[in-house]
């Protein structure tokens, strides 16, 4: 491990590189001691393991530990070593990860460090229980350090909590206003950030064996970076690249946040503040010219520019409190908050994400701080365009500085085709499995400059043509086939292709009932049962589901599969339980896991053995499925795989190229075996 003024000497990033060599392994180590389920939560939530808990080769795709190295920094700052304050610091990346889980949650976010949020993975329940059991530990940690030290340590870390909780009691509550003053989102921000920033330097101090009024000084020093984190990380979720941050596009503004540079905006007086408003708090989601457009207006309205500039202020008011607290070790926080502030405009950057990333027209537009949709007019050249001339330079400059070159699909748009691609997502139970799906897609297209817009659809919505008129799409992707006429008017509405047509992709479920049926066919069953679900929404997926059952069932010369309907409740699963039992039945495909659980809780009503008297396999591999008594056996369908398809036949038709269609394969379904079979 280099000595620590090794790794000031060089980089903020060699800083924290030597951070995470220190603080890693004892947070494993702590981390080992917590219970198997949330153990398994919290190693995919560090970037550790993926969601089956095998461990991840390559980077690691956790955090920057940036409150850790704060930590080390601060006690290195008092004169003590960094080993000294590795309890601390660890601690600190407890709580934060704590309420990163928590949060992603509450705000129902779907990525976060390029991966899916653990929630969407492993459910809200299992992730609020996870972020809880590394609170818990963080006290742990600090209870085993020196005990001189871990009073007053966690008596910090106990403070800080109160600052956290009202902080996000304040974030929650602005969803429903839409009277939020600037003080009070300055206010929320320095209790959701702010306060651990400056604990974490008050913990490296404490630990470091500082003085009074070093721990004191170092404290508001890291209350300053925080605020001055806060207003950066608030510009990031608005303008940066999704391929940095980890999170959509807009994420922000799709979520109606009040962040600083929105707050800002929309308590301006102005008429830009005015036009954000009335799109904020409209009814209807916001797509993507209404995203673009509210990031054009917190740019002209001043949001953008107040923020930075209070950015750069508190960042002043942090290395004030670092010279008066006469620290000899002062320079060693230096280049690492140097580093973090400029990180934006800095190659350093590159060292922390993958290093083959093709610039996009998103960094040009981070780059020469303009929005995504004035360097595509720009750079498109595209006719009655108002931007000044002072812009215009200042994008092709910039483009011309990142070596910026369009894809190949993307510069056939510039004869006036968007890139924006719009997905009809389905009126159901959004759960992890179409969570996980969407973000694949959108990985996938944005390697080809396209942007993917989400519209769900529902009965009392707009019609999903209107939508494509909207917001420009050209092209329209479903999870089943459109009929004709929707095609048809998709067309008329500019949709260049549409995906899957009514001829392909004709029953994308069925390798689901296949291999659900042929399990246990091999099994030795012969009398098979196929319990449906109550939700309409549901009637054509598992249609296709059961078409697979009864398939595998006229292959192997069965009867057809007996069919059931049982809404989620004991009472009505028994009965079917009851039906299948009295006709034979001995194996039920069930269309999805859920209702799988519901035949378990069935069968145990009706005394039956699971599986010696009735077999019950499932469908989608919930998280809860291993938990379930007995284990449940289920089909996991390959959702990267499938939407890495589906763009690539997009990307190709766009371009002109003709590929096979984008239809499920028997390999995109793979047997989960378990106890329940």
């Amino acid at each position: 491990m280099a000595p620590l003024d090794i790794a000031v000497g060089r980089t903020g990033v060699g800083i924290l590189e030597w951070t995470r060599g220190l603080v890693d392994p004892a947070l494993r180590a702590a981390v080992d001691r917590l219970p198997k389920p949330v153990g398994r939560i919290a190693g995919y939530h560090f970037g550790w393991q993926d969601e089956e808990g095998t461990p991840v080769d390559g980077p690691c795709t956790g955090g920057k530990s940036i409150r850790p190295a704060l930590v080390l920094l601060a006690a290195k700052a008092v004169g003590g070593t960094p080993e000294q304050a590795l309890p601390a610091a660890c601690a600190a990346e407890l709580v934060h990860s704590f309420s990163l889980l928590h949060d992603d949650v509450m705000d129902r976010d779907l990525t976060r460090r390029h991966r899916p949020t653990s929630w969407t993975v492993f459910g809200s329940s299992a992730a609020i229980l996870a972020g809880d059991a590394l609170l818990t530990l963080a006290f742990h940690v600090l209870a085993d350090a020196e005990q001189s030290k871990a009073a007053a340590g966690m008596r910090t870390l106990s403070s800080v909590l109160y600052d956290l909780v009202d902080g996000q009691c304040a974030d929650i509550s602005f969803e429903e206003r839409a009277d939020v003053t600037l003080a009070e989102c300055v206010r929320m921000a320095a209790g959701k950030t702010g306060a651990l920033l400056g604990r974490a330097c008050g913990l490296g101090a404490i630990f470091g064996g500082g003085e009074r009024t070093q721990v004191d000084r170092l404290r508001e020093f890291g209350e300053h970076l925080g605020l001055a984190f806060q207003f950066v990380d608030d510009l990031l979720g608005i303008w940066d690249d999704p391929a940095v941050t980890g999170k959509a596009v807009h994420s922000d503004l799709f979520n109606r946040k009040k962040s600083l540079p929105v707050v800002a905006t929309l308590t301006s007086g102005t008429a830009a503040g005015e036009e954000l408003a009335d799109l904020y708090f409209r009814d209807r989601a916001l797509t993507g010219g209404d995203l673009t457009r509210a990031a054009e207006l917190i740019e002209s309205g001043g949001g953008r520019s107040w923020a930075e500039k209070q950015s750069r202020e508190h960042l002043d008011l942090a290395l004030s409190c670092l010279c008066d607290a006469g620290l000899d070790q002062y320079a060693a926080a230096e280049p690492a908050l140097r580093w973090w502030y400029d990180r934006r405009d800095s190659g350093d950057e590159r060292l922390m994400t993958p290093p083959t990333k093709r610039v996009t027209s998103a960094d040009v537009a981070q780059a020469a701080g303009v929005s995504r949709a004035t360097v595509s007019y720009v750079l498109n050249d595209r006719p009655g365009q108002s931007i000044p001339e002072a812009t215009r330079r200042r994008i092709i400059e910039t483009a011309e500085r990142l070596e910026y070159r369009p894809h190949g699909t993307a510069r056939s748009l510039a004869s006036g085709r968007s890139d924006i691609v719009l997905l009809s997502v389905p009126d159901l139970p959004i759960g992890a499995s179409i969570s996980r799906f969407v973000e694949e897609l959108a990985t996938a297209l944005a390697e080809s400059g396209l942007t993917l817009v989400t519209h769900l659809a529902s009965a009392g919505g707009r019609p999903l043509p209107d939508v494509c008129a909207t917001v420009g799409a050209t092209a329209v992707i479903g999870f089943t086939p459109f009929d004709t006429d929707i095609v048809r008017a998709l067309r008329r509405a500019g949709a260049e292709v549409v995906l899957p047509s009514p001829i392909d992709d004709a029953a994308p479920m069925l390798p689901i009932g296949h291999v659900q049926a042929r399990h246990l066919v091999d099994r030795g069953h012969r009398r098979l049962g196929y319990a449906l679900p109550a939700h309409p929404n549901f009637e054509q997926t598992a249609a296709e589901r059961l078409l697979g059952v009864t398939e595998i069932c006229v292959e192997a010369r069965l009867p057809p599969p007996m069919t059931v309907t049982l809404r989620l409740d004991e009472d009505t699963a028994a009965d079917a339980v009851h039906q299948w039992s009295e006709a034979g039945i001995t194996g039920i495909c069930a269309f999805n896991d859920e209702t799988a659980i519901a035949v378990l809780a069935g069968a145990r009503r009706r005394n039956l053995h699971i599986p010696g008297d009735i077999a019950v396999i499932g469908a989608d591999d919930i998280p809860v499925a291993p938990l379930t008594t007995p284990p449940l056996t289920t089909v996991r369908f390959d959702l990267h795989a499938a939407a890495r398809r589906r763009a690539e036949t997009l990307v190709a038709s766009l371009s002109g190229r003709v590929m096979p269609n984008a239809a499920t394969t028997g390999a995109d379904a793979r047997l989960i075996r378990r106890s329940s079979t």
